[in-house]
């Protein structure tokens, strides 16, 4: 029988306290891509276990993550998911430089004396965390992470630096909020079984539900051919693709231990997805759609965007979907009539995530 959790951890608090703890020494989180970043203090921003941070282009062009907290009363220096402007909190005003340092203070002469000013020019900073690179992709980890962004990826990190260099800079985002646990989240997008059943317009029409697995110590990966319809209705599409990308005629999902994955069918589209919890019964799904390189070259622009909103549409009917089947799943676990859950052969990730996350208990 496979692995699975004791079903009280997607229901405590204290279990999502330990979570935290945990993964803040030991994970690295993918934020996106080099490629979304063009243009001096163009910034995202994430929340990585209740910590807010702000992903940020400097004017020396270099990439650094910080934690998006004004270092005056707490307040959240970028509300927004991602746009372009200097770090100013709206609050009162305070900015801070590339490096995180207070840069100007408004009024400053006038709220703190010299020595006052002086020291808090020089003690109060953004906190600054780790940020590594795997081809153009970039990943962030608390400053405690003693591991390195290679050693957690494994044998993974070149098949992900070419994933990461055969695609576009971000083409769309998307975002939910859903009541469940983010590990009931993560479970169900490791979960092939229910695809060919519950997603009856996508992926029970997309894919043959012939898995094959592989696993290293953080990545977790599935492939799975495409259903000869499919294959037949995108062969229209060929002479606009690379024989690499259309040759493959697979679905193929990395999991990313612990919230992170990178989905594609047939290496044309690619959806970067974070099931980031917001408490310990709410979680924040958010799905980026990232392109092969050179797509917009070969496609008028009517039928690049046609392609784009097919892929969003999809995605949408998906996450609409799973969104209710997780909330569901939490609604019975919280009832506490099983202990455990049954996991079955065609969801054996869900096997290897639920065994590494048992030490996380222990």
């Amino acid at each position: 029988m496979n692995f699975a959790l004791d079903n009280k951890h997607y229901s405590l608090e204290k279990s999502f306290k330990k979570e935290i703890k945990y993964f803040n020494k030991k994970s690295w989180f993918i934020v996106g891509s080099k490629l979304d970043f063009k243009k001096t203090n163009d910034f995202k921003t994430v929340t990585i276990l209740n910590t807010p941070i702000v992903i940020f282009l400097d004017k020396d062009s270099e990439i650094k993550a910080f934690i998006n907290v004004c270092q005056h009363r707490g307040a959240i220096i970028k509300k927004d998911e991602n746009g372009n402007g200097p770090l100013i909190c709206p609050y009162h005003f305070w900015s801070y430089d590339s490096d995180g340092k207070i840069k100007n203070i408004p009024l400053k002469e006038k709220l703190f004396n010299q020595k006052e000013l002086k020291n808090i020019i020089s003690s109060k900073k953004l906190k600054q965390w780790k940020l590594d690179f795997c081809g153009n992709f970039i990943f962030i980890s608390h400053p405690n992470n003693k591991t390195t962004l290679k050693n957690y990826l494994g044998r993974d990190y070149l098949k992900i630096k070419d994933i990461s260099l055969a695609v576009q800079g971000r083409s769309s985002i998307q975002s939910w909020e859903w009541n469940a646990n983010w590990k009931i989240c993560v479970e169900n997008s490791l979960d092939e079984y229910h695809a060919k059943f519950a997603h009856p317009t996508t992926f029970s029409k997309l894919i043959k539900l012939e898995p094959v697995y592989n696993k290293s110590s953080n990545v977790y990966t599935m492939e799975m051919p495409i259903a000869e319809t499919s294959i037949k209705k995108w062969s229209k599409f060929e002479k606009y693709f690379n024989k690499r990308q259309l040759k493959n005629n697979s679905y193929t999902h990395y999991h990313f231990f612990p919230m992170n994955s990178i989905s594609s069918s047939y290496g044309v589209n690619f959806f970067i997805q974070t099931y980031m919890p917001i408490t310990h019964n709410k979680t924040k799904v958010i799905s980026e759609l990232y392109l092969t390189k050179n797509i917009d070259k070969k496609l008028s622009k009517n039928v690049l965007d046609a392609l784009i909103n097919s892929f969003l549409e999809f995605n949408t009917v998906v996450f609409n979907e799973d969104r209710l089947l997780c909330e569901s799943v939490q609604n019975g676990i919280t009832s506490n009539q099983i202990k455990k859950s049954l996991i079955t052969s065609y969801e054996k990730r869900i096997s290897f995530f639920a065994k590494k996350l048992s030490k996380v208990y222990s």
